[in-house]
């Protein structure tokens, strides 16, 4: 049907960037999610899943996702 509106969208992680957040909040859909990229990250970091250089490159990652690459490639 093309006259539905999305209201509310489920997810299972988000990663709380701003232009998601304001999207959503432009489109006005309420996002729930399981859990967030924080609570991932604070688990795998409890679990030594990874070294703490490993992790500032996931931070630096989630700091600035779009210029990342150019920093690690």
């Amino acid at each position: 049907d093309s006259d539905a509106t999305v209201t509310d969208m489920l997810a299972i992680v988000s990663y709380g960037f701003t232009e998601a957040k304001h999207a959503f909040t432009q489109a006005e859909v309420n996002l729930m999610t399981l859990t967030n990229f924080d609570v991932i990250l604070d688990v795998a970091l409890s679990e030594n899943r990874f070294s703490s250089e490993e992790a500032k490159i996931i931070h630096d990652w989630f700091d600035n996702p779009h210029e990342w690459g150019q920093k690690y490639l």
